[in-house]
């Protein structure tokens, strides 16, 4: 066995006789690869590896799972809001059954005029434009019913006929795409309704012997309204605005009623785009229109 002394100095022979081999053989140049991994073993791509590109994974990771949370947060809103929007609903439906409930000893009844007044409570329950597609049927269903004269007897008077018109004016509002399909078919089934713009306070009497002829030939005329002028010019002349081209000989009835009554001797025709009306015409009274001018 060889001593300590002998191995170390044996050890430095070699390392000596390597060194040598090193510098006395020719350099080869190095490929591509070699080169590269030479590079990929050195400290700065070591410590580029376990630093930067491990901190920039770190960082990605922590940022996608905050994305997912904020997500599955924001998912987690709707959803919840998605269930109270439907708990409301669930529970303004189960009101409105039990308010519709208690009005249907009101609704029947036999007095037609005390129908239509329950009716009118019951749109009273609810916005301009929010009505339910339930309460649109019971609505039509009076309307088709009162509408619907028996042989031999009388046609409906002055006050049925107002209460018709408003209680039609509940449906004639609502927008086409809110109206629900009975209520569509019964406003087809209806006389033509007949609305009377004023501008003026001063305008509503002459307006109100208007009313009374065009209920007289058989349209439905609900309370005059008041309004203010469509944009910036109110309309010169009396004017009958009609939607429908299948409403143009109603319209020119109404032109002739409006000179019949004194209201005004010019009267123009206009038809209008609007097709969320069904068989309505409009009729707007200019300013200077009153009861002592007679337009």
């Amino acid at each position: 066995m060889l001593a300590p002394e002998e191995i170390e100095r044996i050890k430095q022979e070699e390392l000596l006789r390597y060194r040598l081999r090193q510098e006395l053989e020719p350099k080869k140049p190095q490929s591509f690869w070699e080169k590269f991994w030479t590079v990929l073993n050195s400290q700065f791509v070591l410590w580029l590896f376990g630093s930067v590109i491990v901190a920039g994974l770190t960082f990605w990771w922590n940022y996608n799972q905050e994305k997912q949370a904020k997500a599955q947060a924001q998912l987690d809103k709707v959803a919840a809001e998605a269930r109270e929007k439907s708990d409301k609903a669930i529970a303004m439906q189960r009101e409105d059954s039990q308010f519709l409930s208690q009005m249907l000893p009101g609704l029947s009844v036999m007095d037609k005029k005390a129908k239509l007044r329950a009716v009118l409570v019951i749109r009273s329950r609810y916005s301009e434009y929010q009505v339910p597609a339930g309460v649109q049927q019971v609505i039509a269903d009076v309307l088709e019913e009162v509408n619907t004269a028996a042989p031999g007897t009388k046609a409906p008077d002055a006050e049925t006929q107002r209460l018709m018109a408003r209680v039609a004016q509940t449906l004639d509002k609502l927008p086409a795409g809110k109206r629900d399909v009975t209520a569509t078919n019964t406003l087809q089934q209806l006389p033509l309704r007949v609305y009377i713009q004023i501008f003026r306070d001063t305008q509503r009497i002459l307006a109100q012997k208007l009313v009374v002829l065009l209920r007289t030939k058989g349209f439905l005329v609900p309370d005059i309204q008041k309004t203010m002028p469509r944009g910036t010019n109110p309309v010169r002349d009396a004017t009958v605005f009609y939607f429908s081209d299948a409403d143009l000989v109603a319209a020119g009835q109404i032109s002739e009623a409006i000179q019949a009554a004194g209201v005004a001797q010019k009267v123009k025709l206009r038809r209008m785009q609007k097709s969320s009306s069904t068989k309505t015409i409009e009729v707007w009274l200019p300013p200077h229109v009153t009861a002592t001018s007679g337009g």
